[in-house]
């Protein structure tokens, strides 16, 4: 199991709780359908920006916060430093 799978599958429950299909939130964090699906499969991580409105449109509790505040930043932090950060992955397609 991806190590945001759990995470992923928390933000694709509390995503059901607040009614939204994977395409109606992707439209809301203006992002790819796939991106989301990705996010929610625990495949992607999300960035810090992502992260923060995700946070603001489903309403996450405080520990869902923290675990994906602290994803979102570990893993920008790392594709940074290691030069794999790629912003274009994370636009429209």
């Amino acid at each position: 199991m991806r190590p945001n799978a759990d995470l992923g599958a928390k933000i694709n429950k509390a995503r059901q709780r607040a009614g939204l299909t994977i395409s109606e939130l992707a439209r809301m964090l203006d992002v790819s359908r796939v991106v989301v699906s990705d996010i929610v499969s625990g495949k992607r991580s999300p960035t810090p920006g992502i992260a923060h409105r995700l946070v603001q449109i489903l309403d996450l509790d405080e520990t869902i916060r923290q675990d994906l505040a602290e994803l979102a930043e570990s893993t920008y932090t790392s594709s940074v430093l290691d030069g794999t950060m790629r912003l274009d992955k994370y636009e429209k397609r």
